[in-house]
């Protein structure tokens, strides 16, 4: 029997396999990786990334991957972990792929510089 999916959700820092917090995805079925071209700068907090909404109109490309979740505790769990709604709120997205799903990005722009953006859209540490 196949679970109803929940939520469809493009992850694209440490949420993405073989990072340290994919295991919150545990149950959740990875469907691929695909890549998101949109108003949105990433950058880095350090440990974590996160996108902030680009109020200049840059487009830019952000590569991650794409997670089925079929179980409300694994929404609560990610909800968690993204500080949603205070830190992170959820955005509606296409992927290039023609994907609609959700992705967090950051609440409010913070102050951050040049240094902070991630500019290949490839959170790799």
């Amino acid at each position: 029997m196949t679970n109803k999916v929940l939520q469809t959700l493009f992850v694209y820092g440490s949420l993405k396999r073989g990072f340290y917090n994919n295991c919150v995805l545990k149950d959740s079925n990875f469907v691929k990786e695909d890549t998101i071209t949109a108003p949105f700068t990433m950058i880095s907090f350090g440990s974590f990334p996160a996108l902030v909404q680009d109020n200049y109109g840059s487009w830019r490309s952000i590569k991650g991957e794409i997670f089925e979740l079929t179980d409300k505790d694994i929404i609560k769990a990610v909800e968690s972990l993204e500080g949603f709604p205070s830190f992170y709120k959820r955005k509606s997205i296409v992927t290039n792929s023609g994907v609609l799903c959700d992705v967090y990005v950051l609440n409010e722009n913070s102050n951050y510089t040049s240094e902070d953006i991630v500019d290949s859209g490839e959170w790799t540490e």
